[in-house]
């Protein structure tokens, strides 16, 4: 407001620029105007709300699918990646001025978040599906490894063959290593139900392998009769 010559209140006029001679508006009108783009411009700059919380079902989903056990290194690459868009959602958010916040860069890395997530889960269904194919041919045949071996040496030949040998003890270890490898078949198969693929495969890898070894020990044993072996304890 301003005081005319006559003493009356009258609303303030704009003063015109000295260079261009247009209107400057007056304070009454320009800060309204300030705060209305400030309004304008935070409202422009939303949060990553939604790509987060896909970003974090993506990486619960992942979990669940056994990522952090059969894809390692993928789940570790999604995990890493959400550490770094959270810690830039973080930044942006420590600003006090919201129209200087920037989500854009955190978005981003949550988008990328949930894509590496979902490669990791598929990535983790294909092992454990590659993984129980191989566990499944494993225990087809040691199962038939063994019980051929157990056979074997539960027949008259293998009884007369232990009467007879040179080192009758050290048939009756290699007896003992095959009802070991036996309950490791067994081991095997329990960790296969309690859904320990990893397990499984390192017991079934390493019984097959001492299977083959006692196989041809007992071969070699059938035909000479003779022992030619001694486990170490």
């Amino acid at each position: 407001m301003w005081i005319s010559e006559s003493g009356s209140a009258e609303p303030r006029r704009a003063t015109n620029d000295k260079r261009s001679g247009k209107p400057v508006p007056s304070r009454a009108v320009f800060w309204p105007m300030v705060f209305s783009l400030l309004v304008v411009l935070t409202g422009c700059s939303a949060g990553p709300e939604d790509e987060q919380a896909r970003a974090l079902q993506a990486i619960e989903q992942a979990r669940k699918a056994g990522a952090a056990e059969y894809a390692g290194s993928a789940f570790t690459r999604a995990t890493d990646q959400l550490a770094l868009a959270t810690a830039e959602l973080e930044t942006q958010e420590s600003k006090k001025l919201g129209f200087l916040r920037r989500f854009g860069k955190s978005k981003e890395l949550f988008a990328s978040t949930a894509e590496l997530a979902g490669a990791a889960a598929a990535e983790a269904t294909a092992e454990k599906e590659r993984i129980n194919r191989e566990l499944d041919a494993l225990a087809v045949d040691l199962e038939a490894r063994v019980e051929k071996s157990l056979q074997i040496v539960d027949g008259d030949s293998w009884a007369l063959f232990r009467d007879r040998s040179n080192d009758p003890g050290a048939m009756m270890e290699l007896e003992d290593e095959l009802t070991a490898l036996d309950d490791a078949r067994r081991e095997m198969e329990g960790a296969i139900a309690g859904g320990e693929g990893e397990r499984a495969l390192r017991i079934g890898r390493a019984a097959l392998d001492q299977m083959k070894t006692l196989e041809t020990l007992i071969d070699e044993t059938s035909k000479t009769g003779k022992v030619s072996f001694r486990f170490e304890k």
